[in-house]
């Protein structure tokens, strides 16, 4: 993928984080069913099935996503200088 793509790519990623629901996100419970919730009035974000490792994981998606964006463009930008 060329520079240009993966710019491109990255801005589209960063658009659906913007546009989800504010975090951090958790896993919570309601009852015996588990759910993500965030700490703001948004309240329960989805109810999921049973897995534990597939909660944790989308729960924490936005911050390890906006983490990630931000070390691969910082990555980039040192790339572009070192050309």
């Amino acid at each position: 993928m060329s520079t240009d793509g993966a710019r491109a790519r990255l801005a589209e990623i960063r658009a659906r984080l913007e546009a989800a629901t504010p975090g951090p996100w958790r896993l919570g419970y309601d009852g015996d069913h588990p759910v993500i919730e965030n700490d703001q009035a948004h309240g329960v974000l989805a109810f999921l099935p049973q897995r534990d490792g597939d909660l944790d994981l989308i729960a924490h998606a936005p911050g390890d996503m906006a983490w990630l964006l931000g070390e691969l463009e910082a990555c980039m930008r040192a790339r572009e200088i070192l050309k």
